[in-house]
């Protein structure tokens, strides 16, 4: 019964053109949440090694190429190679990744400098969204991470981060890396259809309007990402 079930969402998420979520997997495949939940433990199993990989993001689960096939899957499509991440960008991103949902202050406040352009990079890049506005004066937005960071950094899951202690009590002013946050740059997978070559190279267009957070600006931006 398990290894139909697995089957069964297998069939299902491979022909899905988006994320399932649990729920719709469980009223498509008639069984409860805990059985979906099994079988995708044992489909994640039976992928291991192979070129493909059951994810599970924000909106549910899917299936992709693995990150270690992103030279081939990309010499197929003919997409371009995603741009390098910076250090300034991989400092935000594991912030944003281990403290989701935060809103800009709190990231600078972590960071230490303005964080303003290297948001605005990676909102562009597809690598966090918007997920709310935080009940604080102002009504800053919140920002969390997406399915395009999860294949970006081969995770099928945020439970695959490393584990961290705390990002709290950090000094302003202390330079922090990606890596050191417990976040480093997987082998990219392919590019998606939505991304844009006549970006500029950290991913920002020129005249993008700035994030509306809410939040003025702490001190001078940072060099891009």
């Amino acid at each position: 019964m398990a290894g139909d079930l697995a089957a069964a969402l297998e069939s299902v998420l491979f022909v899905a053109a988006e994320p399932v979520s649990v729920e719709r997997l469980s009223d498509v495949l008639g069984c409860t949440v805990e059985d979906i939940e099994a079988a995708a433990r044992s489909l994640a199993a039976c992928l291991e090694g192979r070129g493909i990989r059951l994810q599970r993001g924000p909106d549910g689960f899917q299936l992709v190429s693995a990150p270690e096939q992103a030279a081939v899957v990309e010499r197929f499509l003919g997409v371009a190679v995603p741009p390098r991440l910076s250090a300034a960008a991989l400092e935000t991103l594991a912030v944003i990744a281990y403290r989701q949902p935060v809103h800009r202050l709190q990231i600078e406040e972590i960071r230490g400098v303005n964080s303003e352009r290297v948001l605005r990079s990676l909102l562009a890049q597809g690598l966090i969204q918007e997920v709310g506005r935080a009940p604080v004066a102002g009504r800053p937005v919140l920002y969390g991470t997406t399915e395009e960071f999860l294949q970006r950094f081969g995770l099928t899951s945020l439970d695959e981060l490393p584990p961290l202690e705390s990002l709290d009590g950090i000094p302003e002013g202390v330079a922090l890396r990606g890596e050191e946050l417990g976040l480093e740059a997987a082998a990219p997978q392919a590019a998606s259809a939505r991304d844009d070559p006549s970006d500029s190279r950290d991913g920002t267009a020129a005249g993008r309007d700035r994030p509306d957070d809410g939040i003025g600006s702490r001190r001078g931006d940072e060099q891009g990402p």
